[in-house]
């Protein structure tokens, strides 16, 4: 519940434990107008979550504070895993699987109007039974189109594999294509985003930057630039 808690100046994060030492709550505070709007943004994501999820209201917010440049944001821990980077290759797109299962069904039932802005493994909370929450809600939005969140979770961890120099294999490439065939069936993604899915993310994201405002350039479809974004294309759409 930690991961990209202060994009913006002026934002602190608070971790409250019992008294064992174990995390209860994490609260975010923000002293900036733009920090600010980010937790409101994220309060936001957080109730619509809860919504979609069959939550109850209060299952995870516990405090809200909003005033003109100040926002605080208590949030209830949830238990679980997130998983690095250096996770087995074939592990990874197990779990990035799983994501993508957890998107079409809990953003389907919103028939994928609104998107997370940064839906990708290492925001996702799991356990013994799959996706246990989602966390980072600071992008969300309703101006994304369908299955982008989607996507980019499945792109993300080669586009970073190949900027640190360690790029995926062909058993994570034809897992990649068979995510992307089932994204086009069920979200209607155009042709080239399953073609073209780097590629095609980075121009969403380069036509939406509004959505992530100064955060937009360390998207890896942009930090990484169009030449990685190419090469990833063509690592995916090798059949061997």
């Amino acid at each position: 519940m930690i991961r990209n808690c202060q994009h913006y100046g002026q934002h602190c994060t608070l971790v409250e434990t019992d008294a064992a030492g174990d995390p209860r709550y994490v609260t975010k505070k923000a002293m900036s107008r733009e920090g600010a709007d980010a937790l409101e943004r994220e309060h936001e994501g957080i109730n619509w979550y809860c919504r979609a999820r069959g939550k109850e209201d209060g299952y995870v917010v516990k405090k809200y504070v909003r005033r003109p440049s100040y926002c605080e944001l208590s949030l209830s821990y949830v238990p679980g895993k997130t998983v690095p980077f250096s996770f087995g290759q074939r592990d990874l797109m197990k779990s990035v699987t799983i994501a993508c299962m957890h998107y079409l069904d809990v953003f389907g039932s919103a028939g994928f109007k609104v998107s997370h802005g940064d839906f990708f493994v290492g925001n996702i909370i799991y356990d013994d039974e799959g996706v246990a929450w989602v966390m980072d809600w600071e992008h969300f939005n309703n101006t994304l189109p369908a299955g982008f969140d989607a996507v980019f979770c499945v792109v993300e961890p080669f586009l970073t594999a190949h900027g640190c120099g360690r790029p995926l294999g062909y058993p994570e490439a034809h897992r990649a294509r068979e995510l992307l065939s089932i994204l086009s069936e069920r979200t209607g993604i155009p042709g080239e985003a399953s073609s073209s899915p780097a590629m095609w993310c980075r121009k969403i994201t380069l036509e939406s930057r509004d959505v992530w405002g100064k955060q937009y350039s360390k998207l890896p479809q942009v930090a990484y630039g169009e030449d990685a974004c190419i090469s990833v294309d063509r690592s995916i759409g090798k059949d061997q």
